[in-house]
């Protein structure tokens, strides 16, 4: 992947996003790369918590408004698992 790096520490899963360049920001490629990051955690059973961080030097800008219009997200909330999640509070 080009724009998620995944690595695991025992149960915990450290997913960093990676594009120096925008500082992170958002893009459609990047939210594809992340719901295929997901949905591969879910899958494989052994991740009981994830971590999400960004290369430096920044943890995220926003979305890119060029690269990823509103409709990018809707492939993330259209993840069968996406209604699943439980709330962490009550």
């Amino acid at each position: 992947m080009k724009h998620v790096k995944v690595d695991h520490r025992d149960a915990v899963a450290v997913v960093t996003l990676v594009d120096e360049a925008r500082r992170n920001a958002m893009t459609a490629a990047m939210v594809d790369e992340l719901v295929d990051t997901f949905d591969d955690l879910e899958r494989d059973g052994t991740t009981a918590a994830v971590v999400v961080t960004g290369q430096p030097p920044a943890f995220c800008s926003g979305r890119g408004r060029a690269t990823c219009p509103r409709a990018c997200w809707r492939r993330w909330a259209a993840r069968p698992s996406a209604t699943s999640i439980p709330p962490i509070w009550p």
